[in-house]
């Protein structure tokens, strides 16, 4: 329904363009064009504000200096300053695109809290302070210690003294990194993009089914817009609440943060004259940042079923998020500065999947090589309209920046390993990548260390 909402209001838009143009007399010099927005060829956001520049222009009587310069930018795309085919990627580089990358890496890398803080609740599942060293002893022989069972059967209160080790206080460090990315569109441009973390938390067992904790997470992310047109940096600084309740094998986690994002936008305008053209080249450089809010809630729950080493683990899980992105205004392009109005993106993703682990004693402690494979379904966010308007326009033209529509159905598969040692001290190392997504690649390393005491 959106879709064809966009395309009746761009063709509205577009009419209006056309009637101005007739009414308004002509300006500039050389051979002009009565409007940009019915070039052909061009995508959507270049023919929105191609609308914008054929409604702005030519009744623009500037009063300050970055009127005179987007008048005189106008005068280059309307006038003859640059060739027709040099029109559309002008267009292009004049929006900014580049604004839909904020929203956007940040639905990439939506499950850096989950990822971190995920694999510390299944290491406080399986035990009262991890694995039960009874029957998978380090010191046994490996070639037969393997195939016994484990032993996750729990004595004692939230702090009983007869615990394998450790105590009901936890602390844990985890490392994230992540790296991918994204194929230019009609809607978008494409980046690539990188990012690298650390989650570090506290929790306490309350019983010997119940464990609760408080998780502080920063994670930097890079975004390089293709070409060399520019990059969206994000800093963000997250606070997370989690916890697990087990009954046997079953067990359910839950996990609501809050994350705080500092962006920083660079976007590259590069173009020359035509030929013969009056213009002059433009190498300008506009700068933003702003700040976004996000509010994540996660819930999932699982069913374990052993067989002497082997787990396997069918599981769901539900993610909810919700952005909000503020407004900033562009500095350092001067006429061609935008103000981008404020964006919000809200998502649900659901999520089916299962994990196979296996146990095996060595001399050092024991391992748990898994796997795990999942699918996941994206019910709630959509394409966005993103609006914006030249800086220096007096008249507050507003213009619409459209998104892709998110891939509604993929898939995530992963492998990792964990090691239990003596005196409470764990680690563990995973992979995931993730698969059926169009024109996007994303990888996810996860890593961390943890102590009970």
């Amino acid at each position: 329904m959106r879709t064809y909402r966009d395309r009746a209001f761009t063709l509205l838009l577009t009419t209006l363009a056309g009637l101005a143009a007739c009414v308004i007399p002509a300006w500039g010099q050389g051979t002009e064009l009565t409007t940009l927005a019915t070039l052909p060829g061009l995508t959507p956001s270049q023919a929105r504000v191609g609308v914008a520049i054929d409604f702005i222009c030519p009744q623009l009587k500037p009063a300050t200096a970055g009127q005179q310069d987007l008048l005189q930018r106008c005068s280059d795309m309307k006038a003859g300053g640059l060739a027709r085919s040099q029109l559309p990627d002008v267009l292009g580089r004049v929006t900014s695109e580049e604004a839909a990358t904020q929203g956007t890496g940040s639905i990439e890398t939506r499950t850096t809290q989950f990822r971190a803080i995920g694999p510390r609740l299944a290491a406080l599942r399986l035990g009262t302070t991890g694995l039960s060293l009874g029957r998978l002893n380090p010191d046994s022989d490996p070639k037969t210690a393997s195939t016994a069972p484990l032993d996750l059967d729990q004595t004692g209160g939230g702090a009983s003294a007869d615990r394998n080790f450790g105590g009901p206080l936890g602390a844990f460090v985890n490392g994230v990194g992540s790296f991918g990315s994204k194929d230019s569109t009609a809607r978008e441009v494409g980046f690539d993009f990188h990012s690298v973390g650390a989650t570090a938390g506290v929790d306490y067992r309350f019983t010997d089914r119940l464990v609760a904790g408080l998780a502080f997470s920063y994670l930097r992310t890079d975004a390089d817009i293709t070409f060399g047109l520019g990059h969206v940096d994000s800093n963000s600084y997250g606070l997370s609440l989690y916890g697990t309740y087990y009954a046997g094998p079953a067990y359910i986690d839950v996990l609501g943060g809050f994350t705080w994002y500092d962006y920083d936008t660079t976007r590259r305008i590069v173009y020359v004259p035509g030929p013969g053209g009056p213009s002059t080249a433009v190498d300008r450089t506009a700068k933003g940042d702003t700040n976004g809010r996000q509010y994540a809630f996660n819930v999932g729950a699982g069913y374990e079923f052993r067989h002497q080493a082997l787990t396997a683990t069918p599981y769901g899980r539900v993610e909810l998020l919700h952005l909000d992105i503020d407004g900033y205004t562009e500095s350092g392009a001067n006429g061609l500065d935008l103000q981008v109005k404020k964006q919000t993106v809200e998502s649900l993703l659901m999520v089916l999947g299962g994990r196979l682990a296996y146990a095996l004693s060595t001399p050092l402690g024991v391992l748990l090589p898994q796997v795990r494979g999942e699918w996941r379904h994206e019910a709630l966010n959509d394409g966005r309209a993103i609006k914006a308007q030249f800086a220096n326009d007096p008249f507050n033209t507003v213009f619409s920046i459209p998104t892709d529509k998110p891939d509604r159905d993929y898939f995530a598969v992963g492998a990792g390993l964990s090691s239990v040692f003596t005196k409470g001290v764990a680690a563990f190392l995973d992979f995931e990548t993730l698969l059926g997504l169009q024109g996007v690649t994303n990888h996810n390393v996860t890593g961390g260390v943890r102590v009970e005491f």
